[in-house]
């Protein structure tokens, strides 16, 4: 999956950032219906007349809010999650229920297996089996039909039901039921806190040149000590030349930003600071171990955001390195979620970061040291033919349509199977994967919707001429 979405990036990644690490929600009021432009008349119709002076735009507007939540209670969700939504694209309200989901998939206490499953025709699918996870470890296979979970017979009807059953406290046990062609296999599996790898490494030599490059997709929780296991590797092979790769990076958890940080700036360097409201609660990020002794380009780009904006900012602003590539996204605030009446709870931003001089980068964005644009070449496809259709095409099916899309998805970078005319479970998978980063149904059927929007797929494609690495590379 990670692999498909990083060729998509640069066509999907404005999307991506829209919802990563905001309320899914969000919906910005819309000031134009009819019953808005009568409500907001009358308001300031009486703010500018009614006689008391006790009358404004606010007194007015919770008179007709309490009016409403006295004769229509089961509307105060509603009411909250507006209240929240007012503040910024980040901020959102979560109902009991909402909280819970919210807090099985943080709280360390809550684990899983280490699959991604997805609805089919033929059942339950394993689409993904995480390296190193406990399913890995069983023996489950991608492929492989889910058939039960414990007591729980499983099929493509009660899905969500079932993957809730998947899950549960670290350090139990949950039985999973498997069919793989004719077998029906038992596997008994311990549950584990799951972990999906963010950092990506290699030593690249280039002309001559030995790199280490790291991509890191995300911040959470593990993402620094893959880091330092990066850097160990590099310095295990005594290179010394080190690419960060930041781009379409929407942020995460600000500890680890301060942590990685840590592997490069000086001792005791400010990462960042935070601005309250409440100046009493003003604090600065510093380092607290020695870096390593690296030459380090850093690459951002327009989706780089939150943490890897602060990240950039702090290695740029510490003179601990050099950063390239085009103006950030301008995400800097600080979310905090807190507990609220009747087992709710609100997520509001509660900060601005600003960088170690100080700078606010919210809605404006961190600038490069060096400012590198990359180019995109419109690719043809041409020489494979033609993408015919006037069918549809699921596991087993042949035709020279199979082919051409195989060949697609392989100048794409994405599909590394054989390429013939049989549609086989490699090919399933990429579909699966398309159909799921374009918002279709996911069952890895090649139907006329698919064949439509891989088309348009077609069209967008581009071949990207990396200017940014190339400036990195150059700078060692």
């Amino acid at each position: 999956m990670r692999r498909f979405k990083k060729v998509l990036a640069f066509m999907l990644a404005a999307v991506i950032l829209t919802v990563s690490g905001t309320s899914a929600v969000f919906a910005a009021v819309n000031e134009n219906t009819e019953e808005i432009v009568i409500f907001k008349k009358l308001q300031r119709y009486l703010n500018d007349n009614a006689r008391y002076d006790e009358v404004n735009h606010q007194t007015l507007a919770e008179g007709a809010l309490f009016k409403i939540l006295e004769e229509n209670p089961e509307l105060l969700d509603l009411a909250l999650s507006g209240m929240l939504e007012s503040i910024d694209e980040y901020s959102e309200y979560f109902t009991e229920e909402e909280f819970q989901e919210f807090i099985n998939v943080i709280d360390p206490s809550f684990g899983g297996i280490g699959v991604v499953a997805q609805k089919t025709e033929d059942g339950i699918k394993i689409m993904n089996v995480f390296e190193g996870g406990q399913a890995e470890k069983a023996g489950i296979k991608i492929g492989d039909i889910l058939i039960s979970v414990d007591d729980m017979q499983a099929d493509e009807n009660n899905f969500n039901a079932v993957m809730d059953a998947v899950k549960g406290e670290i350090g139990t046990t949950v039985r999973i039921g498997i069919k793989r062609g004719e077998q029906t296999l038992t596997f008994n599996i311990v549950r584990a806190k799951v972990e999906e790898q963010k950092a990506f490494h290699e030593i690249l030599d280039i002309d001559g040149k030995k790199i280490l490059y790291i991509e890191l997709t995300q911040f959470t929780e593990n993402t620094a000590s893959e880091v330092e296991q990066a850097l160990k590797n590099g310095e295990a092979e005594g290179v010394k030349n080190v690419i960060l790769d930041l781009r379409d990076n929407p942020g995460g958890v600000l500890t680890d930003v301060v942590k990685i940080a840590g592997f490069f700036v000086p001792k005791g360097s400010i990462v960042l600071k935070t601005d309250y409201k409440i100046p009493l609660f003003n604090s600065e990020e510093k380092t607290t171990t020695e870096p390593y002794d690296v030459n380090l380009a850093v690459l951002v780009n327009e989706n780089s955001a939150s943490g890897a904006e602060a990240l950039a900012a702090a290695i740029s602003q510490n003179e601990s390195g050099t950063v390239i590539g085009t103006n950030t996204f301008g995400k800097g605030t600080v979310q905090t979620t807190r507990g609220f009446t009747g087992g709710g709870a609100i997520k509001y931003t509660e900060a601005y970061y600003l960088t170690p001089n100080g700078d606010n980068v919210n809605k404006v964005g961190f600038t490069p040291d060096v400012v590198v644009e990359n180019e995109y070449i419109p690719i043809d496809f041409n020489e494979f033919g033609e993408l015919k259709g006037g069918r549809i095409y699921s596991v087993g099916d042949t035709g020279e349509d199979i082919k051409f899309i195989k060949n697609v998805f392989k100048r794409m970078g994405i599909f590394d199977g054989e390429i013939n005319d049989v549609f086989d479970t490699d090919l399933e998978m990429i579909i699966t994967d398309f159909q799921q980063a374009f918002d279709l149904y996911p069952y890895g059927v090649i139907d006329f919707t698919t064949q439509y929007k891989l088309r348009e797929y077609m069209n967008e494609c581009q071949e990207v001429i990396d200017n940014q690495f190339d400036a990195a590379v150059n700078m060692f």
